[in-house]
């Protein structure tokens, strides 16, 4: 990185809680950054304070802001708090989605679903570490987290 670039972090929901996990990574010159965003997840209502709300969401407003300088969407895992909004908010960022394998699966029925065809846009990868190429020459390590690998 030269002096003029910058790594930013937002955490756009699953800080400092359980759930909701969507956290996006830019890089590169104040306002010029390429994002990669890590999950899109949901988490579930206290029924007592949020009856008839069934699932929530982050907002990826943020994210969905910059989708032009959005590089990819890494899903770590197969939990609901990591891919359970897939499905939901795709059509918000419209970018390639990696995972491992057997979150592949959990992906493809979270797209299909809201009548997406994931066929054309999921990555998966067999290897426990993969390298993605995200970004202007950014080399993306992917890493599984509890869910087997095969």
């Amino acid at each position: 990185m030269s002096n003029d670039e910058r790594l930013v972090y937002v955490a756009l929901g699953g800080a400092g809680e359980i759930g909701m996990n969507m956290y996006a990574y830019g890089w590169g010159k104040p306002g010029a950054e390429r994002w990669i965003l890590v999950d899109m997840g949901v988490t579930f209502p206290n029924m007592d304070g949020s009856p008839g709300v069934d699932l929530i969401t982050a907002d990826p407003g943020f994210i969905a802001e910059r989708r032009d300088r959005l590089e990819a969407i890494f899903i770590t895992h197969g939990h609901e708090d990591h891919v359970g909004a897939l499905g939901m908010l795709w059509h918000r960022v419209e970018t390639p989605v990696y995972c491992r394998a057997f979150t592949g699966l959990v992906a493809r029925d979270k797209m299909e679903r809201y009548g997406l065809d994931p066929s054309h846009l999921l990555r998966e990868h067999q290897r426990p570490r993969a390298h993605v190429l995200a970004g202007p020459g950014r080399d993306a390590h992917h890493y599984g987290h509890a869910a087997p690998a095969h």
